[in-house]
């Protein structure tokens, strides 16, 4: 039996009769290197959107809420810093993929962090990194839809509905 990356067997006579046996061992399409690249994009374009939009409406957000201003503004930042480590790691490989023979880029995705050739410390920033990001984040969401928000969203979130009893 011969595997696929999708881990279910594939019998010779399957790869005998297709038209063109390698496209069994395809990746899947989502673990493709234009996908990483367009989702990276997409993100760091949101992320940088985001920050823009932070940086314009500080006067009036500032007043609202400061601790909830400050971390949507560091996690912005980590979000941003993130996808753009994420981004340099990835075209610096496809860089150094591509000086040497067949000189062209691999249809599969590049791994990030890059554990194969990243030295231990190099793995443990990049955990922590990911890890405060995502803190960030999350306390930042917290704070703006739970803690700090209307009882609308409130029950939008947990679905608390018929708790919720309106104000006369």
């Amino acid at each position: 039996m011969l595997y696929s990356n999708s881990t279910t067997p594939v019998s010779s006579a399957v790869l005998q009769n297709s038209t063109n046996g390698m496209l069994d061992f395809q990746p899947h399409f989502a673990r493709s290197l234009p996908v990483q690249l367009l989702i990276g994009g997409i993100v760091l374009t949101l992320s940088f959107i985001l920050l823009v939009h932070l940086c314009f409406t500080w006067q009036y957000h500032w007043p609202l809420g400061r601790i909830n201003w400050i971390l949507q503004f560091t996690g912005a930042c980590s979000l941003l810093l993130n996808v753009t480590f994420i981004l340099w790691i990835v075209l610096t490989a496809l860089s150094e993929k591509s000086r040497e023979w067949p000189y062209m880029f691999e249809y599969i995705a590049i791994d990030v962090p890059r554990i194969s050739s990243w030295s231990i410390p190099e793995i443990v920033a990049w955990f922590v990194m990911e890890a405060a990001t995502s803190a960030l984040v999350a306390v930042s969401v917290f704070i703006s839809t739970i803690y700090r928000g209307s009882t609308l969203h409130r029950s939008r979130i947990f679905n608390f509905s018929h708790f919720y009893t309106p104000r006369n």
